[in-house]
């Protein structure tokens, strides 16, 4: 790209600078960058236990081993090792300290359940309308660093980027549900250097002195008002998609060109080249002694840098940004690299300035797809194809480009994209195939010129007018994308996989011989007979991708190797319960969890769950009214309208075939019975004393689920009910429930609690949890490991948690002394 926008001239010069000391520093360049890349990715596996401390070196005994280690080693390593071998010491320190000084404010205990009043900056609204979430800096603590804080704004006062305020806030520490596969907010929370939650109490703003960009983003949204696509139009200029309606959002999702909304490489590249483009026409109205390579360069990267200012200098405007200097730099410096060398060097660029970049969806996204293009393009080139004979005509290259990079996306990227979104849009290489261009080369420059413009020549409604029209052609391959399960994300990885495999093999694997003199051309397109790729590049990528089939292969016939008998999933909705019977993949669910005016348990974490499982639900049971038990339930009969119900009350959840749950009640289902205990009567609103008690059994184990019984209903039914393997201890830990006289008469080995993180009413209480250790109970709480899976078999059964002491640092819970009660 270099060499195409400025000419050869720009790469003359001295060739006496190009040494073979310049050689040998590119050389450890390259071993920094991959020892950067090692220790940052290391952050994203290693236990809160293994994070390296400095003043670990600090005790005697480590001081006096490292003492040893470098006398030795002065002995056997020259001096001019010995500044990059120091470097290289210093790196896993310099990285895990990144993630303590985190977790040292994530957990500092003297603010957080007390409400305080503190002075905030808001830096990112994150969505707009009745409930607003924001991203703000403050100092709860005076000298400490500023935290940003994720902040829950309920009131009704309006809010801008930039502005200062001050409010009545109670912080609680960081914390989020956990499910297997599911999105781990916890970790979205670290990547983003957000060490503590909060919710505003009052507020009033104190200045609104706002920075520039926050003048020209204000200006922007005065002119756009009333504009029908405005939060695009915000969202394409300043990478502030808040104000974008979520249908429009969902749009863009389910056709996969959610990239074109998002302000990343390609936005600050097209930048980088209109610069460009814009220095080189300047040029011609110069002389042509002033006319130099370097000043098209300088344009270029001062608009790729004000369009990054624009969006806020975010996580892939910065590794655009980043990129695109290191790049030039190179070309500078004369030193002349090949791409996957440059791509080490810019990734190792990125995790020095940020090492916690490595835990964001968003950086490895973009570090794939760039991967990917230049593995594609390195095994594929569009040049390996002629037409009788003779390369491709210039124009037919334009024209196939598109269409060979979305190939090559589909086959490379697509793989990346299932396994982390879990979804894959039909229609999705179409609609890129459309919109890339659209976008690009017209939509992003107008929106571009009306921002630096203040709006100038109708540009912001001619913009609009483009949006509208680019909405309703996507509108036509609007497809909801459909919710994969684990094992069709393994087999989507297993063709691709093979696919690649098989170009590979077929392009590079068969011995060609130098073809013989043509009599005559060939009458179509066909391959150039030499290759570029050489033997051991093809040796090595073949290795890997075969290598990745027999991974896909492994996991799936690990899956189906000895599966449990059935299972008993205790999902994590926070203060709420959801648990599921599951054999031979299907399920019985009891309970949904709550609800809640925009959203329920049941659309973020059950739904999903039961979509990546593959699980079909046949029976859903309520134990009772209150919203934390049943707030879901229409959400749950909305995804799945024929499910039976079966509940505890008279109250009318949209069903008509419904049962009520009964004391003294047995079926089975799929071999496992079922007795209810409790209630004894249909009340028209079931409360806790009403909740319908469950007694399971498989022949070998007893599992006992108790909703919100309370004591007055435990004695009820405590009658005859022997020992019992599994309690699900009622009321979420109160201490209103699971009292000494069913722990005397049941002695369960395992009790499973279900309750919020930090939740209002400190559940579980103290004194259940010391019952249950007096009778011996291995207890498991969802506020501290997450979803809680056990899995029973004929002669044994095993416990699985989602968070537990070898999960990674940014996956367990945050232990403070809170100062108060803590807000659910």
């Amino acid at each position: 790209m270099i060499r195409e926008l400025t000419g050869n001239a720009f790469l003359k010069g001295d060739k006496g600078r190009v040494e073979a000391g310049k050689d040998i520093m590119m050389f450890s360049i390259d071993k920094a960058a991959l020892w950067i890349i090692g220790w940052a990715y290391s952050l994203f596996l290693v236990p809160e236990g293994w994070l390296l401390d400095w003043r670990q070196l600090l005790s005697p005994l480590p001081a006096l081993v490292l003492l040893l280690i470098v006398i030795i080693s002065l002995n056997y390593i020259s001096p001019r090792n010995l500044l990059p071998l120091a470097v290289m010491f210093c790196l896993p320190f310099y990285f895990h300290g990144q993630a303590l000084s985190l977790l040292q404010l994530a957990r500092l205990p003297e603010n957080f359940g007390a409400e305080v009043q503190l002075d905030f900056r808001i830096e990112t609204i994150l969505s707009q309308g009745d409930y607003q979430r924001l991203i703000v800096l403050s100092e709860p603590r005076p000298g400490l660093p500023a935290q940003r804080i994720y902040l829950h704004w309920n009131l009704k006062q309006s809010v801008q980027s930039g502005e200062l305020w001050r409010g009545y806030l109670r912080l609680k520490p960081v914390a989020a549900r956990l499910n297997q596969g599911g999105f781990d907010r916890q970790k979205w929370f670290f990547a983003n250097g957000i060490s503590a939650t909060a919710r505003v109490k009052n507020a009033f703003r104190l200045e609104q002195n706002l920075s520039l960009r926050h003048r020209y983003l204000q200006d922007a949204q005065k002119k756009t008002q009333g504009l029908a696509q405005q939060g695009l139009l915000l969202a394409l200029g300043f990478g502030e998609r808040s104000r974008m309606a979520e249908a429009t959002l969902q749009l863009f999702r389910h056709t996969n060109t959610a990239h074109l909304i998002a302000i990343s490489g390609l936005h600050i590249g097209l930048a980088m080249l209109i610069g460009v483009a814009a220095g080189r026409c300047l040029q011609f109205c110069l002389p042509s002694a002033w006319i130099r390579p370097l000043p098209p360069l300088i344009c270029g990267l001062t608009l790729a840098a004000t369009y990054a200012w624009l969006a806020g200098f975010s996580l892939p405007t910065q590794r655009a940004l980043l990129a695109l200097l290191c790049l030039y730099g190179l070309r500078l410096y004369r030193a002349d690299c090949g791409s996957w060398r440059l791509f080490l060097r810019v990734i190792g660029l990125l995790l020095l300035f940020d090492p916690l970049a490595v835990l964001s969806q968003s950086f490895w996204l973009s570090v794939g797809a760039v991967a990917c293009l230049l593995l594609w393009y390195r095994v594929c080139p569009l040049n390996l194809f002629e037409w009788r004979g003779q390369p491709l005509r210039e124009g037919i290259r334009r024209f196939l480009a598109p269409f060979h990079l979305q190939l090559g996306l589909v086959c490379l990227f697509t793989p990346i994209q299932v396994l982390v979104f879990g979804t894959f849009a039909v229609y999705g290489l179409w609609a890129n195939l459309l919109m890339v261009p659209l976008y690009g080369l017209i939509l992003v420059p107008i929106i571009l010129f009306a921002v630096l413009t203040g709006g100038a020549l109708m540009s912001w409604q001619l913009a609009d007018s483009l949006a509208q029209r680019t909405i309703a052609l996507l509108q036509v391959w609007d497809r909801a994308a459909p919710a994969l399960t684990e094992r069709e994300v393994m087999l989507i990885t297993l063709s691709c996989s093979f696919i690649f495999c098989l170009l590979l093999y077929g392009l590079y694997g068969r011995k060609r011989r130098t073809p013989p003199l043509l009599i005559r051309r060939p009458k179509t397109i066909h391959l150039k007979f030499e290759r570029s790729l050489p033997k051991r590049e093809f040796s090595s990528l073949l290795m890997g991708g075969v290598g990745l089939m027999l991974y896909c292969v492994w996991t799936l016939l690990r899956a189906e190797a000895n599966p449990a008998q059935w299972r008993l999933e205790t999902l994590d909705v926070g203060q709420g319960q959801a648990t599921l019977i599951v054999k031979n993949q299907a399920a019985l669910l009891y309970d949904t969890g709550a609800a809640w005016a925009t959203g329920s348990m049941a659309r973020t974490e059950i739904i999903p769950y039961l979509q990546r499982q593959g699980i079909r639900l046949e029976l859903l049971i309520l134990s009772h009214d209150d919203n934390d038990h049943a707030g879901g339930a229409a959400h749950i009969l909305q995804r799945y309208p024929e499910l039976a119900v079966m509940q505890a009350s008279k109250k009318n959840y949209a069903k008509n075939n419904r049962t009520f749950c009964l004391a003294g009640q047995e079926w089975q289902w799929r071999g496992l019975r079922f007795r209810s205990l409790s209630p004894h009567s249909t009340p028209l609103r079931a409360r806790n004393t009403d909740s319908c008690v469950l007694l399971i059994e498989d022949g070998r184990h007893r599992i006992l689920l108790t909703g919100d019984a309370d004591l007055a209903a435990e004695r009820r039914f405590l009658s005859g009910l022997g020992k019992i393997d599994v309690l699900q201890v009622g009321h979420h830990g109160s201490r209103t429930s699971t009292g000494r006289a069913l722990l005397a008469e049941t002695r369960p080995h395992i009790a499973l609690i279900s309750a919020g993180a930090y939740n209002r009413w400190r559940f579980p209480h103290t004194e259940v949890i010391e019952n249950l250790k007096e009778y011996g109970s291995r207890i498991y709480n969802t506020a501290d490991s997450g979803q809680i899976s056990l899995l029973f078999y004929s002669d044994k059964w095993l416990s699985q948690t989602a968070r537990s002491a070898q999960s990674p640092w940014y996956r367990q819970k945050i232990t403070v002394k809170t100062a108060g009660d803590l807000d659910n």
